[in-house]
């Protein structure tokens, strides 16, 4: 289930680190959530007449959620997982050596040594 509602199995996000791809820094996403709060909070209690009971607070709760979710996705929220492709610096060497030994000129790995006759 985690797979299909988040693309990507949940071991890769125990490997990556969780970045936000926003130029503007966090604190004014914290900034901007606390102000939203205040004025949901702020329209409930003006208009607490209407509504009774634990009303008001369910729906202060709801919609300050919304809006710090929706502030939170203003932030591109990403996942960055640093992997290397596997054996590719193997196959990468393999294909250096196998690159040197079809060539006609064989590759210098040491010096030569000196000829005794």
């Amino acid at each position: 289930m985690f797979e299909i509602l988040f693309k990507y199995p949940a071991s890769l996000f125990h490997k990556g680190q969780f970045v936000l791809l926003t130029p503007w820094p966090v604190w004014v996403l914290v900034i901007g959530i606390l102000a939203v709060a205040g004025a949901m909070f702020w329209n409930v209690r003006r208009s607490h007449g209407m509504l009774s009971g634990a009303r008001p607070i369910a729906i202060w709760i709801l919609q300050t959620c919304l809006m710090a979710l929706i502030l939170f996705l203003l932030w591109h929220p990403a996942l960055s997982v640093a992997t290397l492709r596997p054996n590719r610096t193997w196959w990468r060497f393999c294909s250096t050596i196998r690159a040197a030994c079809r060539s006609k000129t064989r590759p210098v790995l040491a010096k030569p040594r000196p000829r005794t006759y």
